[in-house]
């Protein structure tokens, strides 16, 4: 995922499993200048695989991070947030799960600086989209899945103007066993 930085220049984040990693896999943050220059990079994470898939900028500022750990997680992997701010820093990270299969793929802000992730979880012996909110200090609020007997799996999350959020994803149970666009309000 790639986002545009406060100095014109770009954050891209994904992961890395180069000599620059703690272990396995890590999240990997890199920072390019306007024309593409390298500028910085950093990663995040332990010993095991650990991914990030997208960026999101906070109202104040700083960036969160989602993803998924098997470092800090409590079973096969669990959904993972990493805040930072604009330099890389690190300030805190939180992690969610089953003790299954769990990962965040997108997060959304609200008015009230709480976030709200999306992804998928296996808590229910199938892959469930899934959504968790968080207060501003990633404290978690609550927990909702939305599935069936098939694989369901959120995939990005905005803010809509009447204040409620637009999930977009895929539902297999819904599908004949294909794959099909899914989109929630």
């Amino acid at each position: 995922n790639i986002q545009v930085a406060d100095d014109g220049g770009f954050l891209i984040v994904g992961y890395t499993d180069s000599n620059i990693s703690n272990g396995d896999r890590d999240i990997w943050l890199l920072k390019l200048d306007s024309i593409g220059t390298f500028s910085w990079q950093r990663t995040y994470g332990g010993t095991d695989a650990d991914e990030g898939f997208k960026l999101l900028k906070l109202v104040d500022g700083n960036l969160v991070i989602s993803g998924y750990s098997q470092s800090f997680s409590g079973g096969d992997r669990d959904g993972w947030i990493v805040k930072i701010d604009s330099s890389g820093d690190f300030i805190w990270s939180k992690g969610f799960g089953s003790g299954s299969y769990d990962e965040f793929t997108a997060a959304a802000e609200d008015e009230n600086g709480n976030l709200y992730l999306t992804g998928t979880t296996e808590s229910s012996g199938n892959r469930d989209l899934w959504i968790v909110k968080t207060d501003s200090g990633g404290n978690h609020l609550f927990t909702k899945t939305y599935g069936g007997p098939q694989w369901e799996w959120g995939h990005d999350i905005k803010k809509t103007d009447d204040g409620n959020f637009i999930v977009t994803g895929f539902n297999q149970s819904n599908s004949s066993g294909l794959r099909q666009l899914w989109i929630l309000k």
